[in-house]
């Protein structure tokens, strides 16, 4: 009667094996028949390399296409279901002060602290804006930043405060460089030799507070142009 085929000497398309009929045995062996679609061949193995029978080759092989099948749906369901969803696509919750920290440690726990940087001063932003427009209190201006925030993509809350940094930065700079132009013309008057040194000392710093806010307006606007967005239009501020 006919044995199952030895798994660890199996090679491609062995069926069956069988001991050696007398007259075949050569020297220890046995006669091997293997079969390969419709080809049949044999050879003599050895009888101390026969290892414990296993299941059939056949079976064997029947087995593993379907095994790949399942790795294949495995792989490709973890590839689409467990994919971190991008920082910018997250939808923030902020109707309260409790829902928006819970939703920024979370972030703290899965972007490194440089990707968040720009969307804390988006939030920052936001708060200073209600500021200049008057709102008082810290809670008021947290507050309407949640409010403005709320239910939008990390993305359009960016765009959001960055427009705001832009329009904060252009009135102060608007600010600033009126100033340094009142001193400048002060400082050419004729005066005292400490005026004079007061007022060149007063210019100097003026234009170092100049420069800065040019490279922070530039600065905004290369991260709205980044996001696809553009620099808001200035509206005169509030009078105070």
């Amino acid at each position: 009667m006919y044995g199952e085929a030895p798994l660890t000497s199996l090679k491609a398309g062995y069926r069956i094996e069988r001991p050696a009929a007398p007259g075949e045995e050569k020297a220890g062996c046995v006669i091997r028949i293997a079969s390969i679609g419709d080809f049949c061949f044999s050879e003599n193995v050895p009888k101390d390399m026969q290892p414990q029978s296993v299941r059939p080759a056949g079976r064997a092989t029947a087995v593993l296409p379907r095994a790949a099948v399942l790795l294949a749906v495995l792989l490709f369901g973890c590839l689409s279901g467990c994919s971190k969803k991008s920082l910018m696509d997250r939808s923030i919750p902020a109707v309260s002060a409790e829902e928006i920290a819970v939703f920024r440690a979370e972030l703290g726990e899965e972007f490194p602290a440089a990707e968040l940087k720009d969307f804390d001063t988006a939030l920052q932003e936001l708060k200073l804006e209600a500021m200049n427009n008057g709102v008082s209190g810290v809670a008021q201006r947290e507050e309407r930043m949640r409010a403005a925030v709320n239910g939008k993509t990390v993305r359009e809350a960016l765009v959001l405060g960055w427009q705001a940094r832009h329009v904060r930065v252009a009135r102060e700079l608007e600010d600033m460089s009126g100033r340094l132009e009142h001193d400048r013309q002060l400082k050419d008057r004729p005066g005292s030799a400490d005026s004079s040194r007061f007022l060149s000392n007063l210019v100097a710093n003026e234009q170092d507070i100049v420069a800065q806010l040019k490279r922070q307006l530039d600065d905004a606007d290369e991260h709205l142009v980044r996001w696809g967005a553009s620099a808001p239009a200035i509206v005169p501020a509030k009078a105070p």
